[in-house]
């Protein structure tokens, strides 16, 4: 499993709080390549910072922040993502696009050397950043470089014991191109008095793969000096392009902005820097994007505001909340509560946010939001939820039983649902997740189909979830995911029945509860819990009187249980009904009929 971190690094400035993501939205016709296609330079294109003024935070109610984190779960759901079909169809219609990826898309071109970032007072450090990296890394540098990244996150390692845990250690510079990430030290006077705790740093990062270079404050201007040509060799594989953007560039960052655009807003409004009531203006400063003209930049976020408004106006509607949604608008710098921009160096009275593309060598670890449970008391409209199975799967209608199963479940009742194979069962659950605050566990017979699921979620723009299986053997990697898992970063989690019976589980669901939603609980194939529990897989016995008791929440609330099957006999219901204790009379949903229309037969006599 690849190596995800809660990335933390200092503020840009005094007041702002960093916030790490690693989410980009790609056109659909490339979301199926995204591991295949060359990101050139870098080793990763969907890493990025948003700093956030903290002083203005206010109180934001618990249903109105709930509503919130779901929207952030929405966008969030995958490190290559998709924006909605709606919003992709506007971009396309402005936008000329030949298909084809290119990661200089994404380049800023032209922004200024200097920085604002919070550097430590001797100035050597903002020296080197304006001055000499600008020489090494083309114009683009600032995309390369994390300055004053925490040390933590550079060696964690996720033991229990790592002398890294509660470290306030911070390397000076950290820079991640596709072939290399170097941690630079710059060395004044006192590093001849600390060399043995230099010495121990070092030794940690060569663990972890890091070239460390170090350079001293009096050689920094010199470019020819041992240190900076050191730096020099390591980057030399980087290809600069210095050339205007095409149609198809602008069509492909387009993409990259309306869905960093929509996440910033949803995280201004989570904490209350923005509201829907007394602090509902803001201003987009689009000084960087020099390849777009004003109506195309106006056009892109006028376009994405939209789109979000849409998406938290179907959330208001299915859990029946009243928002003054219209209020949140664009306007000019001077009537703006708050500043989104780029550019760092932006001159204004008025508090920025700033955003930012960066490159960290693991992966960024995603956040969920802890929120208080909230639940669908009010009858479910059937275009609202048309409307998210659009947004997030790109279907235009459910089949049947899809709708009926759905509604159960956000109406937190228990449900069996017998529907043909490849009638889309997991699709009622999977879409669950996403109206829903927290988590689903699902309970799934075999490792291959844990892992099918897996995949095919990727393939729609999903990477939060993760497949349990035996296949984890090495206490590092198990504790390395169950810290993850306990951290918000996967919404999906499978496993097998057997896994409720083994305590170090058990006591991770306990863990998980204390800080996020257990929302929903799955048992796939569920004819496995008649035909395979009373022979040889006594755990599926329990496992309806498991999840219940391991998956309750701090508040006492109990998730729903969906029991989905294609395979079943009249008896085989009454058995999965019996043993994994669902109650209500009305809980099972199957179709009318189970011939397969789709299917044809060739009959071939043999002589």
């Amino acid at each position: 499993m690849a190596e995800i971190i809660n990335l933390e690094d200092r503020e840009r400035n005094e007041g702002s709080l960093p916030i790490f993501h690693q989410s980009m939205a790609l056109p659909r016709d490339l979301i199926d390549l995204d591991n295949k296609l060359d990101f050139g330079n870098y080793r990763f294109i969907n890493q990025w910072r948003l700093d956030i003024p903290s002083n203005l935070r206010k109180v934001v109610p618990p249903k109105q922040k709930a509503i919130l984190s779901i929207a952030h779960k929405i966008l969030t759901r995958g490190e290559y993502t998709l924006v909605s079909p709606f919003l992709e169809n506007k971009l396309k219609s402005k936008f000329k696009s030949d298909k084809r990826f290119n990661s200089y898309a994404y380049d800023i071109v032209k922004e200024s050397n200097e920085s604002t970032f919070w550097f430590d007072g001797s100035g050597y450090e903002k020296k080197f950043f304006e001055n000499v990296l600008p020489q090494l890394l083309g114009n683009s540098f600032k995309r390369f470089v994390v300055p004053q990244v925490s040390f933590h996150s550079l060696v964690y390692d996720y033991d229990v014991n790592s002398e890294s845990r509660d470290s306030q250690e911070r390397a000076d510079f950290l820079i991640t191109t596709n072939k290399a990430k170097i941690v630079v030290e710059l060395d004044g006077e006192e590093h001849e008095k600390q060399k043995s705790k230099d010495y121990s740093r070092t030794k940690r990062l060569i663990e972890k793969d890091y070239k460390e270079i170090r350079i001293k404050n009096s050689d920094i201007e010199n470019l020819n000096s041992k240190g900076i040509q050191e730096l020099k060799n390591e980057l030399k594989t980087l290809s600069f392009q210095d050339k205007s953007k095409s149609e198809n560039d602008k069509y492909l960052n387009s993409f990259k902005i309306t869905h960093q655009f929509q996440i910033t807003l949803v995280e201004l409004l989570f904490r209350g820097v923005l509201n829907f009531s007394d602090r509902t203006k803001f201003h987009f400063d689009s000084s960087l994007f020099k390849e777009y003209s004003p109506s195309e930049i106006d056009f892109i976020v006028q376009e994405a505001l939209t789109d979000l408004k849409k998406l938290i106006s179907n959330l208001c509607d299915l859990y029946d909340l009243k928002l003054e949604i219209y209020k949140l608008r664009i306007v000019s710098e001077e009537n703006a509560s708050i500043i989104i921009t780029y550019n760092e160096n932006i001159k204004s009275k008025k508090p920025l946010c700033v955003i930012q593309d960066i490159s960290f060598p693991r992966i960024i670890a995603k956040e969920l939001k802890e929120v208080e449970n909230i639940k669908i008391e009010s009858n479910i409209k059937s275009e609202t939820l048309e409307y998210f199975l659009n947004y997030i799967f790109g279907y235009e209608s459910f089949r049947e039983g899809q709708l009926d199963s759905l509604k159960r479940i956000l109406m937190n009742k228990d449900t069996i649902t017998l529907l043909p194979t490849g009638a889309g069962k997991s699709l009622i659950f999977q879409l669950a997740t996403f109206l829903l605050p927290g988590i689903t566990v699902t309970v799934v017979p075999i490792k291959s189909l844990m892992q099918d699921q897996v995949e095919n979620l990727e393939r729609k723009g999903i990477s939060r979830a993760i497949n349990l299986s035996g296949d984890i053997e090495s206490r590092r990697e198990k504790d390395k995911i169950q810290k993850l898992i306990h951290g918000g970063q996967f919404l999906i989690i499978y496993v097998a029945p057997e896994r409720f019976l083994i305590n170090d589980f058990r006591n991770s669901l306990r863990e998980l509860t204390k800080r996020y939603i257990i929302s929903l609980i799955v048992i796939d194939e569920a004819h496995c819990v008649s035909e395979w529990g009373h022979d040889f897989r006594p755990a599926y016995l329990t496992v309806g009187k498991n999840s219940r008791i391991y998956c309750k929440n701090k508040d006492g609330f109990i998730p729903p249980l969906i029991a989905l099957t294609g395979t079943a006999s009249e008896n085989v219901l009454i058995d999965i009904k019996e043993d994994l204790e669902v109650k209500e009379e009305d809980s099972i949903i199957s179709p009318e009929t189970f011939d397969r229309k789709e299917l044809h037969f060739n009959l071939i006599v043999c002589v």
